[in-house]
């Protein structure tokens, strides 16, 4: 995911960065591309002249992965962006950029007025960037072309900052091919919490969403996507709670465990774990999960809390955050049940007869105003904090095991785990 992105309308000096293009235009000796500075340092990156003074040869050395264009593959190369003393602005060079081997005549498409979206990746300087070519002649780029030129005024103003939101807005009114280079850069973060939010029965999100894409609303397919999405997230991130309930037993922990919500899809709580084979040292786990961070609300049903509340054993929720296809993020909370009770009897106080709110969003932070643990000790803020590792576990691998079976010989070796002090 880009740390900031950008629009460049590509001059005719900017052009002399390609070497077919130097020999070809009689645009003068620039062989750079400029990055102008109002908005690199004004608007993106407002540490980076601190951040070259203290590199030994004052540049920004970086990967630069080119694509297009017309959508051509990418060509990965070692570049540098840098400002000399007699520079106005800055500008990404160290060497021509040639026409890869097999493909003679890639940059040939380009002239003066086509656009480069820049993303670039790292703080406080970034080390990383990817540049998207799109040029107006070009089948695959003309739409979206169209589609971005009006974000750069005219004049003097060639470069323009961008939002992820700009780039799917583009892509949907050109109705360029999804798989277009330009697709990996309109992935925005904050979207995409909101989105999940709003499949899991969040109102935060959809307060979001209506307000900031007006002009492109969420469809029905995006929706059901979206909702595919939070079911996945959700069973990987009760598997990595299983692998790591697994892990802990083989490492000698005198506990058993039972993933409860994979026999019984409506249970109020995934996990029941066993300690020490006594009944009365027992606790329920509801594990939690989002992709995005732990600052993201998380949401428990009615019954849940119900179930919490009424729970003879201490019911704790396992967090599970900033999930990927190969880590993720655990927090454990302490007992939540003191928390639920209050919750439900607020609830049950402030509802008419017969009405009932389905479920909670809670903020991870958020504390009872009556005093007392309330979202903060729900989300784990005060709990143990793990970071798992590896690939996702198979949500459908591991039937539970009964709470009276032995525990595991070992544990399964498609990830690590990890663990360090909240």
């Amino acid at each position: 995911m880009a740390d900031a992105l950008a629009l460049k309308r590509l001059t005719a000096s900017d052009l002399t960065f390609f070497e077919a293009l130097y020999r070809r235009l009689d645009a003068g000796n620039q062989k750079a591309i400029n990055l102008n500075a109002d908005v690199l340092t004004g608007r993106l990156f407002p540490d980076l002249e601190a951040a070259a003074d203290a590199s030994p040869d004052g540049e920004i050395g970086l990967v630069l992965t080119v694509h297009g264009p017309d959508a051509a593959p990418a060509l990965r190369l070692r570049r540098k962006i840098v400002k000399g003393a007699a520079y106005k602005n800055w500008r990404l060079n160290g060497e021509f950029i040639y026409d890869p081997e097999g493909q003679r005549g890639r940059f040939d498409l380009l002239k003066p007025g086509d656009l480069a979206v820049m993303a670039f990746r790292g703080r406080p300087a970034p080390d990383a960037m990817t540049l998207v070519l799109l040029a107006q002649d070009a089948a695959q780029d003309a739409g979206l072309h169209a589609a971005l030129r009006p974000f750069i005024r005219g004049g003097r103003m060639t470069m323009a900052a961008l939002r992820p939101g700009d780039i799917a807005a583009a892509i949907a009114a050109s109705r360029a091919d999804p798989t277009h280079p330009i697709a990996s850069l309109a992935f925005d973060a904050e979207e995409a919490q909101a989105l999940e939010d709003i499949a899991l029965g969040g109102t935060k999100g959809a307060r979001k969403l209506t307000r900031t894409r007006k002009a492109r609303p969420v469809t029905a397919e995006e929706l059901a996507k979206a909702k595919q999405a939070a079911e996945r997230t959700g069973a990987e991130g009760e598997a990595f709670v299983d692998l790591h309930l697994t892990r802990e037993e083989a490492r000698g922990a005198a506990q058993e465990h039972a993933w409860v919500s994979r026999t019984n899809a409506i249970a109020p709580f995934d996990f029941l774990v066993v300690h020490n084979g006594l009944f009365t040292e027992q606790q329920r786990i509801d594990v939690k999960s989002t992709r995005g961070p732990f600052t993201a609300d998380f949401h428990m049903s009615l019954a849940e809390v119900t179930e919490a509340a009424g729970s003879p054993q201490p019911y704790l929720i396992y967090r599970v955050f900033s999930l990927t296809a190969d880590q993720c993020e655990l927090r454990v909370s302490g007992d939540i049940r003191d928390f639920a009770k209050r919750l439900l009897a607020a609830h049950n106080g402030a509802m008419f007869a017969q009405i009932t709110a389905d479920s909670f969003s809670i903020p991870p932070a958020a504390d009872d105003p009556r005093g007392g643990g309330a979202g903060g000790d729900a989300a784990g803020r005060r709990g143990r904090s793990l970071s798992l590792t590896g690939a996702v576990p198979d949500a459908g691998r591991r039937r539970p095991a009964p709470p009276s079976s032995p525990a595991p010989a070992h544990s399964p070796s498609s990830a690590a785990l990890h663990s360090r002090s909240a």
